[in-house]
């Protein structure tokens, strides 16, 4: 993948999977279309419940007609994306302190499947698929023009699920 525009953490597959930081923008001659690496916006404030961040994982992501609206569906689905396939998914997640913020309990979950994601795609094993399988980066980037990185990482620090700081290289 030529994606010199990229930081290299996201074209890894290695953890951590969730981190605090800004996809940077992509060149305005970078090819969309070819580039290999399927960008997914979603919008923390506009996520304040489970079903408002369930409606937009399904139109950000284009999940098929049986997705479940739940967590088990969630995680199945982006463990799948067989109708989305990419050389690695990132999924940029502005407004990020405002995700579920009526439903502050199920943040935990969301991050928790986020990250699981991103393993099930660095260990295809891991998903019963056979070992030799290509390992594909899955990432998910946690920005909010309130907050920096730091300050995002010290909101969900507690959560128990790792991440860290994107490098801009």
């Amino acid at each position: 993948m030529a994606h010199d525009w990229l930081p290299r953490a996201l074209l890894s597959p290695q953890p951590p999977w969730i981190l605090c930081g800004t996809v940077p923008t992509p060149p305005g001659d970078a090819d969309e279309d070819g580039s290999g690496v399927r960008l997914v916006c979603i919008d923390g404030a506009e996520t304040s419940t489970e079903a408002e961040m369930h409606h937009q994982f399904v139109e950000r992501f284009e999940f098929p007609e049986y997705y479940g609206r739940n967590w088990d569906a969630l995680y199945e689905c982006l463990t799948d994306l067989s109708w989305s396939p990419a050389e690695a998914y990132i999924v940029d997640v502005a407004h990020s302190s405002r995700l579920l913020w009526r439903q502050r309990r199920s943040i935990d979950v969301l991050l928790d499947v986020l990250s699981s994601a991103g393993e099930a795609w660095a260990l295809p094993a891991s998903r019963g698929w056979p070992v030799d399988e290509h390992k594909v980066p899955f990432h998910v980037v946690l920005h909010d023009s309130e907050l920096t990185a730091n300050e995002l990482m010290n909101l969900y620090s507690s959560l128990g699920v790792p991440l860290s700081i994107l490098s801009p290289v």
